[in-house]
């Protein structure tokens, strides 16, 4: 797990603007959805397996976990650099 975080690390996305995070947040969010896909995929294959491969099937689940909830705090990140450019206020 600490290579994925090293990875994300030095792949950091720079704030430039609203049009580049905007199609950053697009690919995140397809990124997100995938991991999140393959964590259930993961948990479903290993609820069905026998003991030799349902601990394997849940060590990838749980990465695939983490892997989609470091997405999303990606993409909340985008979100916040950019709530008023999007319309969202912090007091209406």
């Amino acid at each position: 797990m600490d290579k994925y975080r090293d990875i994300m690390a030095r792949q950091k996305i720079k704030p430039e603007g609203l049009d580049a995070d905007l199609g950053d947040y697009s690919i995140m969010r397809m990124a997100y959805l995938i991991e999140k896909d393959f964590a259930e995929f993961y948990e479903k294959s290993a609820a069905e397996s026998g003991a030799e491969v349902k601990g394997l099937l849940s060590k990838l689940a749980d990465w695939e976990r983490e892997h989609a909830r470091m997405m999303k705090d990606e993409m909340g990140k985008i979100i916040s650099r950019n709530a008023l450019d999007l319309g969202f206020y912090p007091f209406d």
